[in-house]
């Protein structure tokens, strides 16, 4: 079809008319770039903040999409402050070093930006970004500081001239890579594998005083994160979970399906791979909640402060290989004593464990097999944990309930004063009624001695352990107790032996005599062990003097009778005796 010069000439005019427009577009594009990159750059040379350089590679705009994108932006300590950091002379414990490849600003509204000095921002991408949370020494005693001597402004801020509020909606993280790093020892503590996130809620606030400047917050945010894997420093462990939720407005954050389980997964190719005997933990736990977290505190001060964590459903095994030798050069210390020794400023309100199951169980080269101990049922808290020396005077405290071997009902309890010079740790504990062959999996392979019959009533103990020994007392109160000795590396009992066992074994408490023996709890600490170990060897040592012959007896007393109760062993002559004469003493 033949067009006319009519045509021709309106489609030359359109022609020139498009050009023009994408001569103004390209343009325009190129101006406002520069006055973005101006502006940028202005506001990152005008941060007053000594101790951080901040860096931007190069800027590119595009304003028929609305997307700002920011390349090889990067934030680096000053080196004189990160030797601050080490020694502890600053405020707080904690800087940021980060890497930006690549920071990208989409459905920026420039026409709102230029004519109501509005910023608003539909969607944030940070793609590939690396951040390293550098860790120092926390200052013993924080100085009060002078209001001149106060910065104006924290590294979360910016000043940007001519803006009068800035809107912000999605941030969407592509492989983000966390890494924590303490810098005294210069090694890694954590780090991840690479990080998917989604937060919604970033505000941002004109600083009252101070023109031109925006801080902005993270109080309202919400952040979502699913199937995720972190390799722990050492090459030893890694952890994994289903997805983490997180909402700052409530102070809460909840893990689901929490996995904790060594990078081998062959426990005795594990257990080859370390020197010395060491426990080796395979842990999973459905919910994990943290509430009351003072986000503000750790970001300004360093400090972690939770208010409580919750764990559902914990289901840990601890496997250990007695067969490799022990590192007696080391001085593990307790619980109170790393927390009182420990740089990391953190305080944590109550820790509580619902609905969980533990199984413990050791490889070893003993005739009688391998020890296992399972507590089913479990349910614990732990109160007042804390790092914070003004917060110290208050001891920390523990208890624990559980089923032993899913028999017995078992609760323990401790009390751990955290400033202590002595470090002495308070224990006290119970179990409930079972029949005493159940603890054959536990009692057996550490004595070579079945138990074939004989009902456990009752054990009550308390006891106190410092850096050198455990000392209390126990009282157990069971009944016709039988044993079987089997002959080393053979599954046949040892008959003279069990003969001779129960001939001379104590078969009941109170025995014959009606006197309830109460037996003491001693053990001098092996060095190079924890405290579990000599806590449970201190209950271990009033096991056998309990039903030993020749264990000591700290005292023997007959039981106190129960006056709100009729006494059972008179007859119905003595009982109706015994009231007439109640009688006459009452007149």
């Amino acid at each position: 079809m033949t067009m006319s010069k009519k045509q021709k000439r309106w489609l030359i005019i359109s022609g020139i008319i498009v050009g023009i427009l994408l001569v103004f577009v390209l343009v325009l594009n190129l101006i406002i770039a520069s006055v973005i990159e101006k502006k940028i750059t202005n506001a990152l040379k005008a941060h007053p903040e000594k101790n951080y350089h901040i860096t931007l590679g190069r800027l590119g705009v595009n304003i028929l999409n609305g997307n700002v994108n920011l390349r090889g932006l990067q934030i680096e300590p000053d080196s004189s402050f990160i030797e601050q950091l080490k020694q502890g002379e600053l405020m707080q414990s904690m800087a940021i070093r980060a890497e930006v490849p690549l920071f990208r600003l989409s459905g920026f509204n420039l026409f709102d930006a230029i004519v109501d000095g509005e910023i608003d921002i539909r969607k944030i991408l940070i793609k590939n970004a690396k951040v390293q949370l550098l860790v120092g020494k926390s200052q013993q005693k924080k100085p009060k500081i002078e209001e001149k001597e106060k910065a104006k402004f924290k590294i979360d801020s910016i000043r940007i001239e001519g803006i009068s509020g800035i809107k912000l909606g999605r941030f969407d993280l592509k492989n983000f890579k966390i890494e924590v790093l303490d810098v005294v020892k210069n090694e890694i503590i954590s780090e991840n594998k690479s990080l998917n996130i989604d937060i919604v809620g970033i505000e941002s606030v004109k600083l009252e005083g101070e023109d031109h400047y925006f801080a902005f917050h993270a109080r309202n945010a919400e952040l979502n994160l699913s199937e995720e894997e972190f390799k722990l420093p050492g090459g030893n462990y890694k952890i994994s979970l289903k997805n983490l939720k997180m909402n700052l407005a409530d102070s809460l954050i909840v893990i689901t399906d929490f996995v904790l389980k060594p990078q081998i997964e062959d426990r005795f190719v594990m257990a080859k791979k370390l020197v010395y005997t060491a426990g080796i933990f395979n842990m999973k736990a459905h919910e994990i909640r943290l509430s009351a977290i003072d986000a503000k505190r750790l970001l300004q001060k360093g400090e972690l402060i939770i208010g409580h964590i919750q764990i559902n459903g914990m289901d840990m095994d601890i496997f250990k290989d007695k067969r490799k030798p022990w590192n007696k050069d080391l001085r593990p210390k307790y619980p109170n004593q790393a927390l009182r020794n420990m740089d990391f400023p953190i305080y944590i309100g109550s820790i509580d464990l619902l609905e969980s199951y533990l199984k413990y169980h050791e490889e070893s080269a003993k005739s009688f097999g391998n020890l296992m101990v399972t507590l089913d049922k479990m349910e614990g808290s732990i109160k007042h944990v804390t790092s914070l020396k003004d917060s110290m005077r208050k001891p920390m405290t523990a208890n624990l309930k559980a089923k032993l071997f899913n028999t017995a009902d078992m609760v323990v309890d401790m009390l751990l004063p955290l400033n202590s010079r002595v470090d002495t740790v308070f224990i006290s504990g119970s179990l409930g009624k079972s029949e005493m062959h159940a603890f054959d999996p536990a009692l057996f392979p550490a004595l070579g001695m079945k138990i074939t019959a004989g009902t456990l009533n009752s054990v009550v103990f308390k006891a106190r352990a410092n850096r050198r020994y455990i000392d209390g007392e126990m009282v157990m109160m069971y009944e016709g107790l039988e044993t079987e000795v089997q002959k080393k590396n053979e599954k046949v009992e040892n008959k003279f032996m069990s003969w001779l066992a129960n001939s001379v074994v104590r078969k009941s408490n109170p025995g014959k005599n009606d006197k309830i023996r109460t037996v003491p709890m001693h053990f001098d600490r092996d060095m190079y062990k924890g405290f579990i170990n000599i806590a449970w060897k201190g209950v271990q040592t009033g096991l056998v003097h309990s039903v030993s012959p020749t264990g000591k007896v700290i005292k023997e007393e007959k039981p106190k009778k129960n006056k709100a109760e009729p006494n059972k062993e008179l007859t119905k002559k003595e009982q109706r005796k015994k009231k007439r004469e109640e009688k006459k003493k009452k007149k």
